[in-house]
């Protein structure tokens, strides 16, 4: 068993994990700062247990910022996402990073919808060619399904947002990848009636190909 404890001895919450080809243990999450609130946390353990390193984001606003997800690719590059709070005063960001396999930042990148108002990204992947999806909800109005691929080198290749029929409160919270180019984010959209699951699929250039819903018999909250 490994214990991390931040640097203000307060509250720590790991909130994903992931492993590489090697054994190596990354873990991400939120850890509280000392006056910086809760920043994103992420360690590298090596396989026996020993910790490779710690590395900490406070984001631009010098508040409250949470990792939720993290990724890694073959080459040991590690992705981690979440939100953070912005300089606005009034809204989270999607804040995604990539590492180095030493720990080493590579990029960090800070996506504000149009709205400037609170976003969050649930999950992220990579493929073979080091391309990163992140996915979650921003608000362009209402709480939309957006989704981004970003190249290996950090720029952004496309935003693409999903808005139900009830053109009201939808989050993803999932996105996975197939061995095709195809993209997966799937989550939860508001209907008239209520909550349904939606999944979208898209090309590797960011095309919808199709959205499928799914509403319980209860025809409510799924």
């Amino acid at each position: 068993m490994r214990r991390y404890d931040g640097p203000a001895s307060s509250r720590d919450e790991a909130l994903a994990i992931t492993v590489d080809g090697s054994g190596n243990v990354y873990v991400t999450g939120k850890s509280r700062g000392s006056g910086t609130y809760d920043d994103y946390a992420t360690i590298k353990y090596y396989p026996n247990g020993d910790t490779a390193w710690v590395r900490r984001y406070n984001g631009t606003g010098d508040s409250t910022d949470c990792a939720y997800a993290i990724a890694v690719d073959r080459s040991g590059n590690v992705y981690v996402t979440g939100r953070s709070w912005g300089t606005s005063g009034a809204d989270y960001d999607y804040v995604t990073i990539k590492y180095y396999p030493n720990g080493n930042t590579a990029w960090v990148k800070r996506f504000n919808d149009l709205a400037n108002y609170w976003d969050s990204a649930y999950d992220v992947a990579t493929d073979d060619s080091g391309n990163v999806y992140v996915t979650g909800r921003a608000n362009w109005g209402n709480s939309d399904c957006t989704t981004i691929r970003y190249y290996r080198s950090g720029n952004t290749a496309w935003v693409r947002r999903y808005n139900g029929a009830g053109n009201s409160e939808d989050a993803a919270f999932a996105v996975a990848l197939d061995g095709s180019a195809h993209i997966y984010v799937t989550g939860c959209c508001h209907t008239y009636w209520g909550v349904d699951y939606a999944t979208i699929k898209y090309d590797s250039s960011g095309t919808e190909l199709w959205v499928r819903t799914y509403d319980g018999p209860g025809e409510d909250y799924d």
